[in-house]
């Protein structure tokens, strides 16, 4: 018996037949890549503010390192750079994540983006994308997470075309105010942390040999702190799964950054975009960049080579005229080429003539001169590069010069403190108290006081320049001291201070900011302002410097 069919009813079939070969491929949707291999993913995340819209941009790479017990161990590295651009402008700027959205990798940490610089991670995932270990952090801001798990989305169990996944995560939280306006979720210290529930449902739209299409939604609802409002992030779009390579393939989502304030509702569109980079794309890139660092050691090797040519008779006379003669521009110009040579013999004259630049009027001028000087005369190098290192709040080398009772220290001197452990920062004395101990405050950019003991102290290295103000205050002592074995001045004598207060033997170790250091019968010191002596002591010190 023949069986006709219409075109209508064949289609019908074919149709039913093609979902039951879709749901039977599902069950192929598994993380399990080639063991060992590379891959690399482009990330291209872009937050629309109104006027100004956010970037975050850049690669990331995995190493798949083992796939056993239905577990993947990979390495992840890379970063993504993020700037920011006002749509009435065209240049760009850094944009510092500072006031953000982040999902907290644990109490106790507080975030700082690192998925915003260059960093790494180990990552240990399931065959169905389920979570097993991390090791290291790779934070975004705007509430996106790690980026090391960022492409990593779960996968039915069974033949489902469609499943769902709820949970909670923390999000740390600090009290200040953001760029939106409301409380933000970034990397300060005064954080707490905040608990958001979180949807994620997933339906399998098509999918052939090479890869799956799969439609994804995703709330995160987060209550703010003791208000009624709450922070909403909820989007949808594709997540394509790559099954040649059984990885994530690419993902282009759209969310939509909420927050209800007073009644009112801010928001603010967020794109996410990544792909999964072919082998031909990653070895051109790779070969791009093999180019531009040839090219680079390149020219690099130009400008050694042009730096070290001999100076000639010309150059010599037109920069020795520049830096003499001539008004701002022409002493930088003439002080740039300087600096951008490396003499093995420098010459005299020129090192003379930079020197005096040093000591120029010209905030700018002297700069320059400096960073040229560093080129032309090594001592000179040598020293600034300690100078430098001891006005930094950085740790210097311990120099090993005790201070021990008897080691004289006046204010403004430069010494080293022990902070904690074995790290030495350098500091400032302020003053000698009467107990022995010292007032100092550290140096640098932070400049913060703490009274020590004097075996907290160690002596700046004898190299080091200290203060003018020191140095012409020593040069006017009655006669030279040695600051580490506190040769005294005066034998034992009795000091008295204008109110008759206060009394004490000592011997005259040194006078220094005019102030004198005293040494007591029991070896402490104590440093005393010159104005604040007795009339007869002032008489005295003065009667001493002026037989000198």
């Amino acid at each position: 018996m023949k069986m006709y069919f219409s075109g209508r009813t064949i289609a019908r079939l074919f149709a039913f037949l093609m979902a039951i070969h879709s749901i039977a491929e599902a069950q192929t949707l598994r993380y399990t890549p080639n063991v060992p291999s590379e891959v690399e993913y482009e990330f291209d995340i872009n937050l629309d503010l109104g006027p100004s819209q956010t970037s975050l941009k850049g690669t990331t790479r995995y190493k798949i390192e083992s796939l056993s017990d239905g577990e993947v161990r990979m390495t992840f590295q890379g970063g993504l750079s993020e700037s920011t651009k006002n749509k009435s402008l065209t240049r760009r700027r850094t944009f510092p994540p500072r006031h953000s959205f982040s999902h907290s990798s644990g109490f106790g940490r507080t975030p700082t983006y690192r998925g915003l610089s260059t960093t790494s991670n180990t990552v240990t995932i399931t065959s169905l994308g389920e979570l097993v270990a991390l090791q290291g952090e790779s934070q975004l801001p705007y509430l996106l997470g790690h980026l090391s798990l960022l492409p990593f989305e779960p996968l039915p169990p069974s033949d489902q075309t469609t499943w769902k996944r709820e949970g909670t995560v923390g999000v740390a939280a600090t009290e200040s105010q953001d760029r939106f306006g409301f409380p933000p979720f970034s990397d300060r210290n005064d954080r707490d942390l905040r608990t958001a529930s979180t949807q994620m449902t997933y339906e399998l739209l098509n999918q052939n040999a090479d890869q799956a299409s799969i439609k994804k939604t995703y709330k995160l609802i987060m209550p703010l702190k003791d208000t009624d409002s709450v922070i909403e992030l909820d989007g949808s779009g594709t997540w394509v799964f790559d099954k040649k390579r059984n990885l994530p393939g690419s993902m282009d989502f759209t969310y939509q950054l909420k927050v209800e304030l007073g009644g009112a509702m801010v928001t603010a569109p967020l794109r996410l975009r990544y792909h999964l980079l072919t082998e031909a794309e990653v070895a051109k890139r790779k070969a791009a960049a093999d180019e531009r660092k040839a090219k680079a050691e390149r020219e690099a090797a130009e400008r050694a080579e042009i730096a070290a040519r001999p100076v000639t008779a010309i150059e010599k006379t037109a920069w020795l005229k520049a830096m003499r003669t001539g008004n701002v521009s022409e002493r930088i110009d003439a002080l740039r080429k300087l600096t951008a040579k490396t003499p093995a013999d420098p010459d005299r004259e020129i090192v003379a003539t930079i020197r005096k630049l040093t000591q120029s009027d010209s905030g700018v001028v002297v700069t320059f001169a400096k960073k040229a000087l560093e080129k032309w005369d090594r001592e000179f190098a040598s020293t600034n590069k300690l100078v430098k290192s001891y006005d930094s709040h950085m740790h210097v080398e311990s120099t090993g010069r005790t201070v021990t009772g008897a080691t004289p220290l006046y204010s403004g001197q430069i010494v080293q403190v022990n902070e904690r452990s074995n790290w030495w920062k350098a500091a400032t004395v302020k003053e000698v108290l009467p107990s022995g101990r010292v007032e100092i405050e550290f140096r640098g950019p932070f400049p913060k006081r703490a009274i020590v003991e004097r075996e907290k102290i160690q002596l700046a290295p004898k190299d080091l320049p200290q203060p003018a103000s020191l140095k012409s205050a020593v040069a006017r002592s009655a006669t030279p001291t040695d600051s580490e074995t506190g040769k005294a001045l005066t034998p034992f004598r009795v000091w008295t201070d204008a109110t008759s207060k206060f009394k004490v033997r000592a011997k005259l170790l040194l006078i220094a900011n005019d102030s004198l250091v005293l040494s007591r019968e029991d070896g402490n010191l104590v440093t005393v302002p010159l104005s604040k002596m007795s009339e007869k002591d002032q008489a005295f010190i003065e009667g001493m410097q002026n037989s000198r």
